[in-house]
């Protein structure tokens, strides 16, 4: 009876070293220094490499996307979280800004409204009534040159229509 015991102790723990998804081994994630995020949050830049966004409206018409498969772009996406404090329901907080980059040629210098040639989104995700869900980045500038093997990227950028904690990104992308 203790050898079957054993037995299935030792296979319960080798089932939990599974691996996890293989989406994650298709994107590189790259950690913003502390310096370029506030207090008590995390920043993150992820590229997802060869896909591209399909940006629709949805019912209420806001813009709502996927990312899918390409071979011409990748998705360049920044988040700041600061995360939920766990006595207080609801409290987490996530800003995001997603755009699409070209990979032949990923090297850009737009403002304004020429922004929405990126397909750029900024996305407020928190218990903050009327001021949730996705937003076209219309007002801002986008600089990323390529340096060597990487990309340096600066964004400032503001949405107009509801407040935002980050409005400006400088990264270098590796």
């Amino acid at each position: 009876m203790r050898k079957y015991v054993s037995l299935l102790i030792i296979l319960f723990f080798i089932s939990c070293n599974c691996k996890k998804g293989t989406a994650q081994a298709s994107m590189d994630k790259i950690a913003l220094a502390k310096a370029d995020c506030p207090e008590k949050a995390t920043c993150t830049i992820k590229i997802l490499k060869n896909k591209s966004m399909d940006v629709k409206t949805d019912d209420l018409g806001r813009p709502a996307y996927t990312v899918v498969e390409s071979t011409t772009k990748s998705v360049i996406q920044y988040e700041f979280n600061r995360g939920d404090e766990q006595k207080y329901p609801d409290s987490g907080y996530r800003e995001v800004v997603i755009f699409e980059i070209n990979q032949a040629n990923p090297e850009v210098a737009l403002s304004g409204v020429d922004l929405q040639a990126t397909k750029m989104l900024y996305g407020r995700f928190c218990f903050c009534r009327g001021a949730t869900g996705l937003y076209p980045i219309i007002d801002g500038n986008l600089s990323i040159k390529k340096q060597d093997s990487s990309l340096l990227m600066e964004l400032d950028y503001k949405t107009g229509e509801i407040p935002q904690i980050i409005k400006s990104i400088s990264a270098v992308i590796k």
